[in-house]
C-alpha cells in the first residue's frame, strides 16, 4: 500500500513538473514572438521612405499601417492596468494581424512599379521582412502545439490559456 501512495505521489509531482515547464516555456515563446513582431514592425518606416518617391497616393497607402504601428508601438502607455497578460498577448497577435494584412497589401501595390522592384535597398528590405514574417510563422506554430498540449493536461478549465 505505501508503495502505491509512493508512486502516486511521484505521478502526481512529475505530472505538476511537466505543466509547469511547459508553461514556462510558453512564456518565454511569448517574449520572443513579440520580440520578432516588435523587429517586423520597426521595419514599418524604412518601407516608407523607400516607397515615398514612388506611389502616386503614398499616404493613402500607408495610412492604415502607420495606425496599427502607432497602436502596436504605444500599447505599453495606453494600456489599462490588468494583470491578465495573456490578454495583452493575444491584442498583440490581433494589432500584428491587421499590420500584416496592410503589408501584404503594400507589397501587391509596390510589385506594380517595375522601377521598386528594381532598387536594391527595396528588395533588401522585403527579404528581410519575409525572413521575419517566416520565423514568426514557425515560432507561432510551435506556440499553438505547446498551447494545445498544455489546455489538455489542465484539468482545472480556470489555467487554461488562449488558443490562438
Amino acid at each position: 500500500m505505501i508503495y502505491f501512495l509512493w508512486i502516486t505521489f511521484l505521478l502526481i509531482l512529475i505530472y505538476y513538473i511537466r505543466i509547469y515547464l511547459i508553461n514556462k516555456s510558453i512564456n518565454k515563446q511569448e517574449l520572443e514572438i513579440t520580440r520578432y513582431f516588435n523587429a517586423r514592425t520597426n521595419l514599418i518606416p524604412a518601407i516608407f521612405e523607400v516607397t515615398q518617391n514612388t506611389f502616386s497616393k503614398h499616404d493613402e497607402i500607408f495610412k492604415e499601417i502607420l495606425n496599427y504601428r502607432k497602436k502596436e508601438l504605444y500599447k505599453f502607455y495606453v494600456k489599462e492596468y490588468t494583470d491578465n497578460l495573456e490578454n495583452e498577448f493575444i491584442k498583440l497577435i490581433h494589432i500584428e494581424e491587421l499590420i500584416h494584412h496592410e503589408l501584404n497589401f503594400i507589397f501587391k501595390v509596390a510589385n506594380k512599379h517595375p522601377k521598386l522592384s528594381k532598387k536594391w535597398n527595396f528588395i533588401y528590405l522585403r527579404d528581410l521582412l519575409i525572413q521575419k514574417s517566416y520565423k514568426l510563422w514557425l515560432l507561432l506554430e510551435d506556440y499553438k502545439n505547446k498551447v494545445n498540449l498544455y489546455n489538455k493536461l489542465v484539468l482545472i478549465p480556470v489555467y487554461k490559456k488562449t488558443e490562438i
